[in-house]
């Protein structure tokens, strides 16, 4: 053991700059120690203590090579940083978004910048890697500037906060249900009975008017189609905003419901294959897999310009799966979101993220788009993967299976 913590102290102690301790004391905390001991072995006893804190650490000389990265940094990476240049920095950790989802060119990433002189302090980014995995970081970057001398280099921080953020995300989305529950009760309590009484006044009037009044008895019942039509974009918007819950629901049962109110009365012919759940989900799950479903399906509904749309929803030994396929005008599939389109799958991905599973999305333009859902599940849960009933239509489901 003793031969193995040698071996790895002598590493860390090649791999850091001599600049690293020459640094001005508010720049690195252990730089004003070196002064009261100057005995010790300052670069060997950083190098440790680096390797243990929780922050990823990248330290890189004055040609933008990554001489050191800690254990906590190389977790965030996909490849190994160490002997990596740091103009391939989105190779090694993923491409950057800012906080509006735009890409961070790597000349703007804080290490680049610190190599030019510059200190960036906690800049919040997201790093979206190859495999589609995502972390919120605080990226922080200083200079290794000895006084009086050129830069030696630069030392950067990545503080991951994904778990923060995923945190405040519940409790945001939690309040914005809260208040969307609100507005649509009010709006069902006011406009939508409103319109109801129009209309009862409207049949009424129909009635009443003398069947030789062809005029008049055409702009009432045209008034009547008016007023029926917007009670029923009245009563969508308000399923829309409603914070009504599925929680308690087989995920089967509120796919099927969702399905049938968002495509009735459209062309749009619906296909199900629905499994129901072999073994009670938790409650976070069936949250989580309906909102995704509901997702997948208004970007079809929406972006798709599909004529068939099929939902289907298994679970295999080890796994559930969730998929919405149609045969639309497709996209270019990216790596990260673009449009209004690509942040809905961005938030789905998210979500699958936190199940601890993934989101695969195949498109071609012209050729349709596939979004799959794949969560990993206890063998418990895992359920034969036989098929049942598919029931197809034209803008409406009957039930699931």
């Amino acid at each position: 053991m003793k031969a193995r913590t040698s071996s790895r102290t002598q590493q860390t102690k090649q791999s850091l700059p001599e600049a690293y301790l020459a640094v001005e004391p508010n720049r690195f905390p252990f730089a004003s120690a070196v002064t009261h001991f100057p005995g010790a072995d300052w670069v060997a006893i950083s190098g440790a203590i680096l390797q243990s804190v929780s922050e990823g650490i990248v330290v890189s000389d004055s040609q933008g090579k990554i001489v050191f990265a800690n254990w906590a940094a190389k977790q965030l990476a996909q490849v190994d940083p160490e002997g990596q240049k740091l103009d391939i920095a989105p190779t090694i950790w993923g491409e950057m978004l800012d906080l509006e989802n735009r890409f961070v060119p790597v000349s703007e990433w804080p290490f680049v910048r610190a190599m030019r002189g510059e200190s960036v302090i906690r800049k919040e980014c997201q790093l979206v890697r190859l495999d589609s995995s995502s972390s919120h970081i605080l990226f922080s970057a200083s200079p290794i500037k000895p006084a009086g001398c050129r830069a030696a280099g630069s030392i950067a921080t990545l503080i991951d906060i994904t778990e923060y953020k995923q945190r405040s995300l519940m409790r945001h989305n939690d309040e914005v249900s809260k208040e969307r529950g609100r507005m649509a009760a009010e709006i069902h309590d006011t406009l939508l009975q409103s319109l109801n009484g129009v209309v009862l006044h409207l049949e009424a009037a129909e009635c009443d008017v003398d069947s030789g009044s062809t005029q008049i008895l055409g702009g009432l019942r045209h008034a009547l189609n008016v007023a029926r039509n917007s009670i029923k974009e009245v009563r969508r918007a308000i399923w829309s905003l409603s914070s009504e819950s599925f929680e308690q629901a087989d995920p089967s049962v509120a796919l099927s419901f969702l399905a049938n109110q968002l495509f009735q009365g459209t062309p749009v012919k619906v296909e199900l294959w629905l499994q129901k759940e072999p073994r009670p989900l938790s409650t976070g799950m069936r949250r989580e897999l309906v909102q995704m479903g509901k997702e997948a399906l208004l970007n079809a509904l929406k972006y798709a310009r599909a004529t068939t749309v099929r939902v289907e929803l298994s679970y295999r030994p080890g796994e559930m799966r969730l998929g919405v396929i149609d045969d639309g005008q497709g996209f270019v599939p990216t790596s990260l979101p673009t449009g209004r389109a690509g942040f809905g799958l961005f938030g789905m991905r998210n979500r699958a993220e936190r199940l601890g599973g993934k989101l695969l999305v195949h498109s071609q333009p012209g050729r349709g788009t596939q979004v799959l859902v794949l969560v990993p599940l206890p063998p418990t849960l895992a359920g034969d993967s036989g098929k049942g009933r598919s029931h197809i239509g034209h803008g409406k489901i009957s039930e699931s299976i």
